[in-house]
């Protein structure tokens, strides 16, 4: 009872804004270029939906759905400025609790060096995607996508770089770092970095089996300071395989974080194609 009790205190001083929900559309301009109309509109390449409950629930949510009637690159895009566009301030602030202040603003050298390498796979991911014309290495480019629109959306929200003062970095380089950020534990031994002695998290997760039924407990594969960060994400992405088919898994539920298009937690509900 007292462990339930301190929770709750630390919780009411967690930094959490008031709920409020915010709809959008993505559409193109005249002139081919991408823009965000609030509300639902005609011509729409995404629509989605960011409700902050975090004081209420402990959760922010994030919903979106991509129209099938538009090229899966343009959908990839479309999703990502949703998300940069309506999440930029938690993005930003989760950039500067984890990467900023963890990683670059101690050893900048160490991001420098992490971002070559981060540029060069990409470089060479998308120059497999050319050769190699299979479902695996289109998903690899809309990944890509994605966080290419990801940055639209962080740069038409915030133009001026307003709360970026801890260090200065591109929108594009911050996507990429937090969308690697598990592997950057990896990039840290390899740097041998004497200055930064970060501690990268772990998973924890239960599996019981009691009489007919699994029992399954997941937490999180992060800190306890990410917390405020956390989101439950619908994609419906309404990609399509090389065939033209609609792929498996179009829908997907996931516990996730401020700038990730992926869970992390690796925690995912999947909708079977309908």
């Amino acid at each position: 009872m007292v462990r339930f009790r301190i929770i709750s205190i630390f919780l009411l001083f967690l930094p959490v804004s008031p709920l409020y929900s915010e709809i959008i559309s993505v559409v193109q301009g005249e002139q081919g270029n991408l823009q965000v109309r609030p509300g639902v509109v005609s011509g729409w390449i995404t629509q989605a939906n960011f409700t902050k409950k975090f004081i209420q629930t402990g959760w922010n949510y994030l919903d979106f759905i991509s129209n099938e009637r538009y090229e899966d690159d343009l959908q990839a895009v479309g999703a990502g400025l949703a998300e940069g566009y309506l999440t930029s301030q938690l993005i930003l602030h989760y950039y500067k609790e984890f990467i900023a202040k963890d990683l670059c603003i101690p050893d900048p050298k160490f991001c420098t060096w992490v971002l070559e390498i981060l540029h060069t796979n990409k470089k060479w991911a998308l120059e497999q995607e050319v050769s190699n014309k299979t479902d695996y290495w289109k998903m690899v480019r809309l990944f890509y996508k994605q966080m290419e629109g990801m940055k639209q959306g962080l740069k038409m929200k915030n133009p001026d770089k307003t709360g970026l003062e801890l260090v200065e970095m591109k929108y594009e380089d911050i996507v990429l770092l937090i969308n690697f950020l598990p592997n950057l534990g990896d990039f840290l031994q390899k740097y041998k970095s004497e200055k930064r002695k970060v501690s990268f998290p772990s998973c924890s997760a239960l599996i019981k089996v009691y009489e007919d039924n699994i029992i399954i407990s997941h937490s999180t594969w992060h800190e306890y300071r990410s917390l405020h960060y956390r989101l439950l994400k619908r994609y419906i992405l309404n990609f399509h395989d090389t065939e033209g088919q609609l792929i498996p898994g179009y829908k997907i539920s996931m516990s996730s974080y401020a700038g990730t298009i992926y869970s992390l937690d690796d925690f995912y509900i999947l909708s079977p194609l309908e």
